[in-house]
């Protein structure tokens, strides 16, 4: 579970900050889908992780386009 501080920081984050996160854990997402496929991912729970907190993200990104209209 991420900690109060990383929540902090995304909720004061600005779009282009989350959009830039959002993509970066995208490309990791895709490695890691690569190496589970050829054997070579230890930690196969990091898939879901990621995505989780692509999820979150996405949210923190949505709340701040509601709160700016």
């Amino acid at each position: 579970m991420k900690s109060n501080a990383d929540i902090l920081k995304m909720k004061t984050a600005s779009a282009e900050e989350l959009k830039a996160q959002i993509l970066s854990m995208k490309k990791d997402m895709m490695k890691m889908r690569f190496e589970l496929t050829t054997g070579q991912l230890k930690d196969v729970s990091s898939i879901s992780k990621t995505r989780k907190n692509i999820a979150r993200l996405k949210t923190f990104l949505n709340a701040n386009n509601n709160k700016t209209k």
